[in-house]
């Protein structure tokens, strides 16, 4: 996995740095996925080797602004861009409602589906290779930590390591 750091900043963005945002690429494939889109995560994007275009998933941990506040935008950019392709958004009760009004307001169409998910606790989703978990954390305001398992890119032929005489066991 490779992971793009587009802010560490908490609660509010600094001279150098913006606030939470992190781009994660799996190896070998193109998309790649965003956790928490905080204002400027669009302008953070395009200083990285990132694009929107081949954004396929976004996740976000809460409602507070300092995590969502720039999703209204990277989606009204990216229907700008001439984006078509569906796109997948994991967010705790309330942020849909949040993003959909905001677009709503400004008499937008975003021109693309959103495949909205309501994650709760113990929440368990697959994105191509990618297995997430949603993991309640304490907070002011309903919450979640994301464990993410990537699928094995290698394939053991068991059979033929059995047959060259490695019984199954940790060296597998």
């Amino acid at each position: 996995m490779r992971i793009t750091f587009l802010g560490t900043s908490a609660g509010r963005p600094t001279k150098r740095r913006n606030c939470s945002a992190i781009g994660l690429e799996r190896e070998g494939e193109r998309g790649w996925y965003l956790f928490d889109c905080a204002e400027g995560t669009q302008r953070q994007i395009l200083f990285s080797h990132l694009t929107s275009s081949r954004l396929r998933g976004i996740f976000i941990t809460h409602i507070h602004g300092d995590h969502t506040f720039g999703l209204a935008g990277l989606l009204t950019s990216m229907k700008m861009d001439g984006r078509r392709e569906s796109l997948a958004i994991a967010a705790p009760k309330g942020v849909r409602e949040m993003v959909e009004s905001s677009i709503d307001v400004s008499i937008d169409n975003l021109q693309f589906s959103i495949e909205w998910i309501e994650i709760y606790g113990g929440w368990r989703g697959e994105f191509g290779a990618l297995k997430i978990k949603a993991l309640p954390l304490m907070h002011s305001v309903e919450s979640y930590a994301f464990y993410i398992e990537e699928a094995p890119t290698v394939h053991l032929d068991g059979e033929r390591l059995r047959r060259e005489g490695l019984p199954f066991g940790e060296l597998y």
